[in-house]
């Protein structure tokens, strides 16, 4: 669940920075939350949010928060920061 919220995030900091595609690694998990578990034949959606006001002042990495969710119950809630 982690995997695809920081995919999802990178996908979105890439969008938001169209300078080409660039790798985005996990820098720091600062919440992980897991709700309950996601079994095989589940649909997981998770939705990123960019935290960009929300910085130490390194250009070089970003916050986001993300919340995966399984036919509309919650599955997990996380916030960490990737790094350029």
């Amino acid at each position: 669940m982690l995997e695809a919220a920081v995919r999802a995030a990178a996908a979105l900091w890439d969008a938001a920075e169209p300078a080409g595609s660039r790798t985005a690694p996990l820098a720091r998990v600062d919440r992980l939350q897991v709700v309950r578990r996601v079994v095989p034949g589940e649909t997981f959606l998770v939705e990123t949010t960019d935290e960009a006001g929300d910085g130490d002042g390194d250009e070089r990495t970003r916050s986001f928060s993300a919340r995966g969710t399984v036919s509309g119950e919650t599955a997990m809630r996380a916030r960490f920061r990737l790094r350029r």
